[in-house]
């Protein structure tokens, strides 16, 4: 292991590349967040008259204008949702401080994939919440009469409030835009470059796997990352007790996947069962995700006994601190409740895994920012480059041409600058495109 940086030396090594970023913003193609906005908006219409004629209605009307004054149904009124909730006979789960039945996503989630109703509200407030957080934020910043297609959105982005030291965003929240669904595809897909300028976008691959397998040193995974085989895959033929990782299918991939992220992330067998039924994924309940999180941890006894380390170092201390010295309090743990404790136990184990992540690449930023100030200074890469840090990925804006001398030193970064030697290989890729969707 190479000498770790401390907290305050890294923090402030990339302080100047947030007041880069903040000052470069990101170009956004109006008419594409526009035309994404109204695709948003006749969803949600449609949704909402589906809902109106199918459960709440006197009788079916073919369009949302045809609904009498007053009588039409808004799923974000906690009010209509909760009096439709009793007409379904549902019980939310929750009650409200007035001793009302909440309807919050925690409240009524257990009902998204048993009762069409529900599931029907839980799409329109995705929508809305969608709609709302990555298209109207935009637009509501652009000036009237404004005579261009792209505009520059400037985010006010944070270093503080998030145990693991990821950056947040707010006016707009350009870093929690979904990198993995359609819809936030399609939002990335707006924000697109001016011309003569290409994209450049750079990612640690499966960077949190490999240091869940760094630090809880378990042998399959060590074995699995030695022999270059895909890890989901392997979780996948050892779940299902496949012969050999050909015989593995896209879904239980899929579902091996779901549940690699889900002991990195500090879910349960209730988040894990919502995240197979949001990709698509029944035949599932939560008894039969908790066997599946069980038989994980017996497939990967490594994990097991590390796990379990860091909850008992954890409940002594009360928090959990990564290895860059990033403590995350925990008061819960040891509050006799099974269900709190049992969260902030993940939560421990999530702040090791996801804390190492997010330092090595921003000990790999800090190593960058001298090598790209001399490119720069020299006249070989523009000066306002740096476009974005999120999670695993590093975002630049260059011109054509540049994205060749860019690319050899950031994947260097990232590979052999993280400040860190892990037990397996660091692995980095690059992708390019006209658009920021394309770089993922």
């Amino acid at each position: 292991m190479s000498s770790i940086p401390s907290l305050m030396a890294e923090g402030m090594a990339i302080l100047p590349i947030l007041e880069r970023i903040q000052s470069a913003g990101m170009p956004v193609s109006i008419s594409r967040i526009r035309s994404l906005h109204a695709e948003m908006q006749s969803e949600l219409d449609i949704l909402n008259l589906k809902i109106y004629n199918d459960y709440w209605g006197d009788y079916p009307v073919k369009s949302l204008s045809d609904i009498p004054k007053g009588k039409g149904f808004n799923p974000k009124s906690p009010m209509q949702v909760a009096s439709l909730c009793r007409r379904l006979g549902i019980q939310p789960s929750i009650r409200t401080d007035t001793g009302a039945a909440s309807t919050s996503k925690k409240s009524i989630e257990e009902y998204r994939f048993t009762e069409p109703a529900i599931s029907d509200i839980f799409d329109w407030r995705e929508r809305q919440h969608n709609r709302d957080t990555y298209c109207n934020d935009v637009l509501s910043r652009v000036p009237p009469n404004y005579p261009h297609d792209i505009f520059t959105i400037h985010a006010n982005i944070g270093t503080t409030k998030i145990p693991t030291r990821r950056w947040n965003a707010r006016n707009p929240n350009i870093l929690g835009i979904p990198s993995r669904t359609e819809l936030g595809k399609k939002v990335r897909n707006c924000y697109i470059s001016p011309p003569g300028k290409i994209w450049c976008g750079f990612d640690l691959s499966g960077v949190e796997v490999r240091c869940l397998t760094h630090l809880s040193q378990d042998p399959l995974l060590k074995q699995a990352f030695a022999n270059k085989i895909n890890p989901h895959k392997d979780t996948a033929r050892r779940l299902f007790n496949l012969p050999s990782i050909d015989s593995v299918t896209d879904l239980q991939k899929a579902i091996a996947k779901t549940i690699n992220f889900l002991i990195i992330y500090g879910g349960g067998p209730g988040a894990l069962f919502d995240q197979l039924r949001s990709n698509g994924i029944t035949g599932y309940n939560l008894d039969s995700c908790q066997s599946l999180i069980r038989n994980w941890y017996r497939t990967y006894q490594g994990v097991d006994e590390y796990r379990r380390k860091v909850i008992s170092s954890s409940k002594l201390t009360e928090s959990a601190t990564d290895l860059w010295g990033m403590t995350r309090y925990l008061p819960g743990i040891n509050c006799g409740e099974k269900k709190i404790e049992g969260e902030e136990g993940r939560a421990a184990v999530s702040q090791e895994v996801q804390g190492l992540a997010s330092g090595m690449i921003r000990n790999s930023m800090a190593w960058l920012v001298p090598r790209i100030d001399d490119l720069i200074s020299s006249g070989n890469l523009d000066p306002l480059c740096w476009r974005l840090m999120l999670h695993d990925e590093l975002i630049f804006l260059v011109n054509e041409g540049e994205e060749e001398v860019l690319s050899d030193l950031v994947l260097y970064a990232l590979t052999k600058k993280s400040g860190i030697d892990l037990c397996v290989p660091i692995e980095a890729e690059s992708h390019f495109g006209y658009s920021w969707g394309e770089t993922k």
